[in-house]
Order: C-alpha cells, then sequence, then structure tokens
C-alpha cells in the first residue's frame, strides 16, 4: 500500500504543468479599453449619455501578455463621437490592436424657439436651452440666454437651430463708409472731431477710421452709435 501511495506521487510530481493560456483574452482587451474611457471620459464638459465599445473579432488571435495592457488614443482625438482607442502589450511579443468606440457626450446649448430671420434682436423668448450631442455642434456655442444679450442675428435660423458664432453678432454702431464722430480725452479734458468709419464694428470692436479734417487715418474702438474713441 505504502508502496503505491509513493508511485501515485511521483507520477504526480513528474506530470507537466499546466499550461498558461496561448492567446490573450479578448475580455482583457475590453476590460482595458473600459478603464482607460473611465478615466479619460471624466474629464470634458456635460455628461456622458452612452458608450458602445465595439466587439472585437473572436477569430482574433493575440499572444497573451504577461504584462499590464495600455490603452491609449491619439493627442489630437476628441474623447467624443467616434473613437479608436488603441491597446497594446509589450511582452513578451509586442502587439496592438484598435477598438472602435462611440461615445455620446451630452452639453447644453442655446437653440432658436422659433423660426428669426436675419437681423432681429435676440431676447431670452427667442431662445431656449437644450442638450445636444457634442460630436454634432460645429463652431463656438452658447450655453445661456445672457451669452447672447443685446447681440442680433446674423443669418436666418430654424426652429431647434444649435446658436453658434455663425448665427449672432453685436449690433453694428459704426458702418464703413458712414460719418462718424471721433472722441479723445483725458484729464478732464474732452475733444472731438469729424471722421468717417473705414471699417464695420459694434460696440468694443476696433475699427480704423478717418480724420476728415487732416486726413489722418487712425485706429479706434467703438463707443456708442456712430461714435468712436481715439488718441490724437
Amino acid at each position: 500500500m505504502y508502496r503505491l501511495a509513493f508511485a501515485l506521487l511521483l507520477i504526480i510530481a513528474s506530470a507537466p504543468a499546466v499550461a498558461a493560456p496561448q492567446w490573450q483574452s479578448l475580455a482583457g482587451v475590453r476590460e482595458a479599453v473600459e478603464a482607460f474611457l473611465q478615466d479619460r471620459l471624466a474629464q470634458g464638459p456635460g455628461e456622458v449619455e452612452s458608450v458602445r465599445i465595439d466587439r472585437l473579432d473572436p477569430r482574433l488571435k493575440l499572444r497573451a501578455c504577461t504584462g499590464p495592457l495600455e490603452a491609449s488614443l491619439p493627442r489630437s482625438q476628441p474623447s467624443v463621437g467616434r473613437l479608436t482607442v488603441a491597446v497594446r502589450c509589450h511582452e513578451p511579443a509586442p502587439w496592438r490592436v484598435y477598438v472602435p468606440v462611440q461615445v455620446v457626450r451630452l452639453v447644453p446649448v442655446l437653440v432658436a424657439a422659433r423660426p428669426l430671420p436675419r437681423g432681429v434682436p435676440v431676447t431670452a423668448e427667442d431662445v431656449t436651452v437644450e442638450r445636444r450631442d457634442v460630436a454634432e455642434l460645429r463652431g463656438a456655442y452658447y450655453h445661456s440666454p445672457q451669452e447672447v444679450a443685446g447681440m442680433e442675428t446674423a443669418r436666418r435660423l430654424a426652429a431647434g437651430e444649435t446658436l453658434t458664432a455663425r448665427h449672432v453678432a453685436r449690433p453694428l454702431l459704426v458702418r464703413r463708409g458712414h460719418a462718424v464722430t471721433l472722441e479723445a480725452g483725458g484729464g478732464g479734458i474732452s475733444v472731438s472731431a469729424p471722421g468717417r468709419a473705414l471699417e464695420d464694428g459694434g460696440k468694443g470692436d476696433p475699427v480704423r477710421v478717418r480724420n476728415t479734417r487732416s486726413e489722418r487715418v487712425v485706429e479706434g474702438r467703438v463707443i456708442g452709435q456712430d461714435r468712436v474713441r481715439v488718441r490724437f
């Protein structure tokens, strides 16, 4: 009996060890993408509505990685819309696989509450705030009615259309070719002179103007209707 037990122990001891998995678990690749996105998507405006990670081809054969998997995005690629996350293994046999991802991130933006013609003042009743997918937004957009207070439409807007810097602008107080008053002053002294605008401008905009007395061209800043502050 003793000899039989000893023989069995020898057989077990001499049996080859179970080989480590030869291929990388695709579930592990997906987990690396999920962990990377969880950290990356914590940064950015608005809130993440959904994240869809495409299923990897089950026929994909990658050597099992003995070290941690490294996930990354190109620096120039924003973390919204259609992304491609690279997952990399360094050892024992280096490989890299690209995983497509779709991220929907919503931000509050200002949209037209009703159709608006070109050239009309924008009031609080003309706009409303809605959540929109960042990936579908183009140009600089606005978040609240206060940001467009005092502006007017630069082009026609359909109901529900997102307001961007292309759609609204400050009203023009100075128009090219029109007569303006050039004003300067300091220390209790105020001086004015007639001039002619060489550029359009809204309040606060820098514009070039011609002093019609001296014919000198100077640059000033629009301070009111047909009024430009300059340095004589």
